[in-house]
């Protein structure tokens, strides 16, 4: 037994030790342990990340290196397979690395990672490749049929290659395989809308608001939607020589005071092509301006019997039916519009303020939700964000979204005024002391901050007093 040196407290060590010496030692090996482990974690990491930080500036030669590195660590890392790819095409290398693919595959029939960086150094090469490419990208997908990523590439060299019938099923495969993952769904909506299935090309871009797509991720799903949806497309084919009176009656429609002529240009459009539904809805929508509500429903309803899979004339309809206060059939009409259009946002937000009107707050949080994620830079949805989990009686997730606007804009007033009333009202319920005491001193703070930003501020000042009269 370990006794301790006189003057200080006597040591008691933990159980299954029977010596300071012991514990010492354990504690120095577990520590040595965690240190390697977290160490070669790092490693590979780094390798990658350092990797596509030298290819984002252009330094070819040594991202090449790092990729390699990182490849060494994890021969499975298809990023890093992605990534060494491209930057041996950028700086040149491309025909070296092609050999060393070719080989790798040929010594390893049966492994899908050699066979998939065969196929994407044979399609980065191009020209009479781009056959190969496709058996070896095919194989890879045979050899992993349960990597989604090897039936992403294969459909999208296909999608590429405008052989969309081919394309569709590993498409297809991808989304199946990995349904949260956002980048597989562009693709395969604007190849499924190529093969004229536009409803499937829309139900595959539906799930995209309720994920955590990357920046670049709802960049590409937003100009996918934007092409399958966009009214105008193929319009001069469906109306020869209108595009004159088109353009007149957009321009007019663009002044607040000149709807009865845009409606001109657009009747002379359909007198002579009487079912473009695209054309009624802009009529619509003109009448509505004017307050020529049984027009303006007429032409609407003609543009939603002529195009039923278009959203604007729902969008439109629903305006119309929200104005004059008609809440059910405005809710119908952009339900209807997001199934057409689901990444839309003014449609949704007028679902989230008729929800808030009924009190259904978690509909409210649902379209909500859905409008941060598509809009990410817009800090008003998510202030109405944080107020929706407050009805709903989530104050964690309210002080989430506060916080992280708080980062982005620590002296809005708005943001610290929530911040101090989700912590009063957290104070109002403690039942213990010390954590009432705790609330008190947040709600005070952020009270104080917004008082700071706006000494004239009524509530602030009010809070203020209130908070310091009763701790």
């Amino acid at each position: 037994p370990y006794t301790p040196y006189t003057p200080y407290t006597p040591y008691t060590p933990y159980t299954p030790y029977t010596s300071y010496t012991q514990y010492t030692l354990h504690t120095l090996y577990t520590l040595y342990i965690l240190t390697a482990a977290l160490s070669c974690a790092h490693g590979r990491v780094d390798h990658l990340a350092l990797g596509q930080s030298s290819f984002a500036r252009g330094d070819y030669a040594p991202a090449a290196t790092e990729l390699r590195a990182a490849l060494a660590d994890d021969p499975h890392d298809l990023a890093a397979l992605r990534a060494l790819v491209e930057c041996e095409h950028r700086r040149g290398a491309l025909p070296a690395l092609l050999d060393e693919a070719t080989a790798r595959a040929a010594a390893h029939p049966d492994d899908p990672y050699a066979h998939e960086l065969y196929g994407l150094a044979l399609f980065a090469h191009g020209g009479q490749d781009l056959a190969r490419a496709d058996g070896a990208l095919a194989a890879a997908a045979r050899l992993g049929p349960d990597v989604a990523d090897f039936h992403y590439r294969l459909g999208l060299a296909r999608f590429q290659a405008e052989r969309f019938a081919d394309a569709r099923a590993p498409l297809e495969r991808a989304v199946e395989l990995a349904p949260k993952v956002a980048r597989y769904r562009p693709p395969l909506a604007l190849c499924l809308d190529r093969l004229g299935d536009r409803r499937a090309a829309l139900a595959a871009l539906a799930p995209v608001p309720h994920l955590k797509p990357a920046a670049d991720e709802l960049a590409l799903a937003l100009k996918a939607g934007k092409q399958i949806t966009d009214p105008f497309r193929g319009f001069a084919t469906r109306a020869p020589g209108s595009d004159e009176d088109l353009q007149n009656g957009l321009q007019w429609m663009a002044r607040a005071d000149a709807p009865v002529e845009a409606i001109k240009s657009f009747d002379k459009i359909l007198a002579r092509y009487p079912d473009l539904g695209v054309v009624h809805a802009l009529v619509g929508l003109c009448y509505a301006r004017i307050d020529e509500a049984g027009h303006a429903v007429s032409s609407l309803e003609r543009a939603e019997a002529l195009d039923p899979d278009a959203p604007q004339a729902y969008v439109y309809l629903g305006d119309l039916y929200f104005q004059k206060q008609r809440p059910d059939q405005a809710r119908e009409q952009y339900e209807k519009a997001i199934e057409r259009d689901p990444l839309s946002t003014p449609p949704r937000r007028r679902l989230a303020e008729l929800a808030a009107q009924r009190a259904d707050w978690a509909s409210a949080v649902d379209q909500l939700e859905a409008i941060r994620t598509l809009t990410p830079d817009d800090d008003e949805t998510r202030l109405l964000l944080s107020d929706a989990y407050r009805k709903r009686g989530d104050d964690d997730a309210a002080e989430g979204e506060l916080t992280g606007l708080e980062a982005r804009a620590p002296k809005s007033v708005d943001v610290l005024m929530r911040l101090a009333a989700l912590w009063t009202d957290r104070r109002d319920r403690a039942r213990d002391p010390a954590e009432r005491r705790r609330a008190t001193d947040a709600a005070l703070r952020f009270a104080e901050r917004a008082l700071a930003e706006a000494p004239e501020n009524g509530p602030a000042s009010r809070l203020v007093a209130a908070l310091k009269a009763s701790p």
